[in-house]
């Protein structure tokens, strides 16, 4: 496969991420569909190394880990919740600015990932804590109800 065949094999996946999560509203199916994405990334750089590409496995998979811990523990009654409302409507729109990074060789991509570890580490204790202190400024300060 060419390079340009791989980045789009990325990319069709990211599109494929974003038609779902329109149909899909519940944190449970957010954190199924995205998890594809560092898998695809994964594969990607199977088929032919790309440290640009490693970068972004390593920036989704470390998000997908922290939302994927925090919906575990909220399940288990084990803390509550500690996810914003519109936690996942701002990772799409960062999910559609990757893509579009993507496409551009990757142009603007480490905005993207501070940003993206940014709203990942506001489903710690202390992420929270700086949102409610108003360091991390994000708005919709709501807890997510998530199903048991």
């Amino acid at each position: 496969m060419k390079k340009d065949d791989l980045k789009k094999l990325m990319i069709d996946e990211i599109e494929f991420f974003l038609n779902q999560v329109k149909k899909n509203t519940n944190p449970e199916d957010f954190i199924f569909y995205f998890s594809a994405l560092h898998a695809a990334a994964n594969r990607v750089y199977n088929i032919e190394y790309d440290r640009r590409m490693l970068y972004l496995h390593e920036v989704l998979i470390s998000v997908y880990n922290a939302l994927n811990n925090a919906i575990g523990a909220a399940k288990a009654g084990q803390r509550p919740i500690l996810m914003l409302t519109d936690l996942p409507d701002r990772l799409t729109d960062l999910i559609k600015e990757l893509r579009d990074s993507v496409r551009n060789d990757f142009e603007g991509v480490h905005d993207i990932y501070e940003r993206m570890i940014e709203i990942k580490y506001t489903t710690s204790g202390n992420g929270f804590y700086l949102v409610e202190r108003g360091k991390i400024e994000l708005e919709k300060k709501k807890k997510v109800k998530i199903s048991k």
